[in-house]
């Protein structure tokens, strides 16, 4: 009977010193007021432009860059942005006319979102475009500044979604764009010291608009994608970067005339200044 003993005090005496696994405790992925004062972002973008006309292939790259100086202050539910543009530039491209500036008073004005827990909730402003600066590439900035958040802990390959709606105005024409976002936690990652949240973006786009040119009726329309990442910063509360590339086909409708087809590709990123 010595053993059987022996045995059941190693038990008891191993269960004395257990201590059961304590639940590692999840912080929610969601937004809140910043812990900075004030943010500065750098933006740029191209946009290259195939449009397959009656008189032959044109191609058009449009190029932009961007500087947004940033302020926070409290609000209802999480606070209120106000993103004022303090640098613009940009360009426009193609093989008959080459490459002529876009200058800054092209684009001005301020981007103001309120930002609840899990993104913007309500655009108050947005920056103006004048109407011959060509192809508007910064129509939903804010949502791209705070993006959509789960508002709840969550782990690598969760996923959450997120659709919104936004009016613009390009060159006359009056566009429409539904951009609906599924947004998946792709782990973490150490840019200059900093771990960051590597937020990965599959999303879909559907752009219609109507208006007039020289007395005709135009119609536009594009579908595609948007695929890239977000780099969220919770310690600071605000994106670090991202990066994007939008893949759409549409058309251009005229009374008369043929639908012409088009095409719209090209990169987006966003950087915020951390030095």
């Amino acid at each position: 009977m010595e053993r059987p003993f022996l045995a059941v005090i190693a038990g008891l005496a191993a269960t004395a010193f257990f201590v059961p696994d304590t639940p590692v405790r999840q912080e929610a992925l969601a937004h809140a007021m910043p812990s900075a004062g004030g943010a500065t972002y750098h933006v740029t973008d191209t946009v290259a432009m195939s449009v397959q006309s009656p008189m032959g292939p044109m191609d058009i790259t449009f190029m932009a860059r961007a500087t947004l100086t940033a302020g926070f202050e409290e609000a209802p539910g999480a606070f209120r942005a106000t993103a004022e543009v303090t640098a613009f530039s940009g360009s426009v491209s193609n093989p008959m006319m080459g490459t002529q500036p876009v200058g800054g008073e092209a684009f001005h004005g301020e981007v103001v979102v309120v930002v609840g827990s899990n993104g913007v909730t309500e655009v108050v402003a947005m920056p103006e475009t004048v109407p011959d600066a060509g192809i508007s590439t910064f129509d939903w900035l804010g949502y791209d500044l705070f993006p959509a958040l789960p508002g709840r802990a969550v782990a690598t390959g969760d996923t959450w979604t997120d659709t919104f709606t936004v009016p613009s105005s390009v060159q006359g024409s009056d566009m429409t764009s539904t951009i609906t976002r599924e947004l998946t936690l792709d782990g973490e990652t150490v840019v200059d010291g900093r771990t960051l949240q590597v937020i990965a973006l599959s999303a879909t786009v559907e752009i219609s608009g109507s208006g007039s040119q020289g007395g005709m009726s135009v119609n536009q329309s594009f579908n595609g994608t948007i695929a890239g990442q977000y780099l969220w910063d919770a310690e600071a509360g605000l994106l670090h970067s991202a990066e994007f590339m939008r893949d759409y086909e549409g058309r251009t409708t005229m009374p008369g005339a043929p639908p012409i087809p088009m095409t719209l590709k090209g990169p987006q990123r966003i950087v915020r200044e951390t030095g």
